[in-house]
């Protein structure tokens, strides 16, 4: 940018604002809480606070757990038929074919 004037003159820069984390929503972070401790300390009482708030939430459904079954360390694999994509690894193989 060319000014006429020194008053006139600024300068602009094409740097990245600074970065800010933001931070959970209230009921996401006591979810995140709530599953924190209970992946440090697997006990019922955990996972009985993870089911109330995803029942909460209502987003058990989405993630595909029962509203009726306890959650348990082997919940996933005790209710699943088709195998559950890892997301960091590849996708599941059809052992069948």
């Amino acid at each position: 940018m060319i000014a006429k004037r020194r008053t006139y003159a600024q300068i602009q820069s094409y740097l990245t604002p600074p970065f800010r984390e933001s931070e959970l929503r209230n009921t996401y972070r006591q979810l995140n809480d709530a599953i924190d401790s209970y992946n440090k300390a697997p006990n019922a009482a955990a996972a009985q606070k993870v089911k109330q708030l995803t029942d909460k939430m209502e987003i058990a459904a989405e993630l595909g757990l029962s509203k009726k079954a306890a959650y348990t360390a082997d919940y996933g694999a005790a209710t699943s038929s088709t195998p559950r994509r890892d997301w960091c690894s590849k996708p599941p193989t059809n052992s069948s074919s």
